[in-house]
């Protein structure tokens, strides 16, 4: 899915600092590059790129290495030293191809028939504010994020060696239609574990990594089928993509 423009669409941006150089880190090199004039970043981040560069007082309050990430959200700035990536809730970087994300994700819940949505992974709700999300579907939304306080959401760190056994101690359902996650590029390695507990007639997989994507899938078992697939440009000018898969599980062993 083609993105309607190349340059100046990112709202956020995470730049790292040595002593008084902030920029980049070269995966090559190790070394900071600077970027005052970075071309992907939306308008209403220029002046905070502009103040650091400029005026590099912020290195006596933050000495040594670190980082800093600028955020604009619906007419807000955020400037956040040192807290992990997304501070706040984890949301897409490009509003224009979110939009197309989620239209894809709810197109393909539109095709469904189900009463139940175990969603993992749910940031600052992103997908959990599609409309076919009725009053007579029951969702159970999973995350870490401290910002979400939606009555069915259940906060935990996924990544926890016992977080299925934690979910079920704070979950009494066993069973879920759907299930979608949207995980870092990490991925997901326990997504077999969770196929399998809860034997979802769909799994709706977001991704922005395909290696990692393509090694949550292999790990399934059993008879599935990739009922569509789709790659949105969701990063223009990088070599990423957003992938979003829709898989129907027809047994399991």
């Amino acid at each position: 899915m083609k993105a309607p423009k190349r340059l100046g669409y990112r709202n956020r941006i995470q730049l790292h600092y040595r002593g008084k150089t902030i920029g980049l880190i070269d995966g090559l090199s190790n070394e900071i590059i600077e970027i005052p004039a970075c071309k992907v970043i939306r308008d209403e981040l220029r002046p905070a790129i502009e103040d650091l560069y400029s005026d590099r007082s912020w290195s006596a309050e933050h000495p040594g290495s670190g980082h800093c990430e600028l955020y604009y959200n619906r007419g807000d700035l955020s400037v956040q030293w040192d807290k992990p990536y997304a501070y706040g809730g984890f949301s897409q970087v490009f509003d224009a191809m979110n939009t197309a994300l989620r239209n894809t994700v709810f197109d393909y819940l539109q095709r469904m028939e189900f009463t139940s949505v175990l969603e993992l992974f749910v940031g600052d709700g992103n997908l959990s504010r599609l409309p076919v999300h009725e009053n007579k579907v029951q969702c159970v939304r999973v995350d870490n994020s401290p910002i979400n306080k939606d009555e069915n959401f259940i906060r935990m760190d996924l990544f926890a060696p016992s977080a299925l056994c934690d979910f079920q101690a704070k979950c009494k359902q066993r069973h879920f239609d759907v299930l979608l996650l949207d995980p870092p590029r990490k991925g997901f390695t326990a997504l077999y574990q969770w196929v399998k507990t809860f034997k979802p007639k769909k799994l709706i997989y977001v991704s922005c990594n395909l290696a990692t994507l393509v090694r949550d899938l292999s790990s399934l078992e059993g008879k599935f089928v990739i009922e569509d697939l789709v790659l949105i440009d969701l990063f223009p000018s990088t070599h990423h993509f957003e992938t979003v898969v829709l898989i129907s599980i027809r047994r399991y062993k």
